[in-house]
């Protein structure tokens, strides 16, 4: 059967009135117990690098838990910048929770977009170290 066929609703499968929201979101977002997976959304003219992941989402699954990601090998993220100046002084790059309170991806030096090849819709991985 097919909803594109006219197939009636209940003939495909059985109708409820609730509904259960469940991990992974459509938005590409996922959450497990030792990791967080997100996904660029936005790459502003500062070549900085915006993910989905909301610092609600932050606060609620690592909040002050040890967590680092990498990239390259060469450039790591293990803590939240306090602002732009505030990065791991080996590799020149931070993370931050902007205004809108999402997770975003920069380099003090040179431009991320062009470092790491990254693109919309790239992948990060964020292990949670305990």
């Amino acid at each position: 059967h097919s909803i594109q066929k006219n197939t009636p609703i209940a003939e495909i499968g059985t109708l409820t009135s609730s509904y259960k929201l469940s991990f992974p979101l459509s938005n590409g977002l996922q959450i497990g117990d030792n990791f967080i997976f997100c996904r660029i959304i936005y790459i502003h003219s500062y070549s900085n690098a915006v993910t989905n992941l909301h610092i609600d989402d932050f606060r609620e699954h690592i909040g002050t838990k040890p967590f680092k990601t990498s990239f390259l090998g060469k450039y790591t993220i293990d803590k939240i910048s306090k602002n732009y100046q505030d990065v791991d002084e080996t590799s020149y790059m931070g993370g931050i929770f902007n205004d809108l309170g999402f997770f975003e991806i920069f380099l003090s030096i040179g431009e991320l977009r062009t470092q790491l090849k990254i693109t919309k819709k790239s992948g990060i991985k964020l292990k949670l170290d305990f």
